[in-house]
């Protein structure tokens, strides 16, 4: 398995539940039939107020071929965000060596 983590911040004016549970609706539906995508779990937001979502992959592969779709989705959120969504790739998952 393989994981990659999203780190994103709303602007003030959408940081609302309402405008989470839109964007978190339309991110799963999109998400939904990715190929190799297992599993996404949104994580509260951190003392500095971005929030980020960690996705896990069957492998890296099938992460990087995911990419540009992941891309073009949070793209459709843009006007919600102080900056352009963080994208991280971290490796086997250590489920994977137990």
């Amino acid at each position: 398995m393989f994981i990659r983590k999203i780190t994103y911040q709303f602007k003030p004016e959408f940081d609302t539940e309402k405008d989470h549970k839109e964007m978190r609706e339309a991110l799963s539906r999109a998400f939904k039939d990715t190929e190799g995508m297992r599993s996404v779990s949104p994580v509260m937001p951190k003392v500095d107020g971005k929030y980020e979502v960690i996705t896990v992959y069957d492998d890296e592969a099938s992460a990087r071929a995911a990419t540009e779709k992941v891309q073009q989705e949070w793209n459709k959120f843009s006007h919600m965000l102080v900056e352009v969504p963080q994208i991280a790739h971290y490796g086997a998952t250590l489920r994977e060596y137990l």
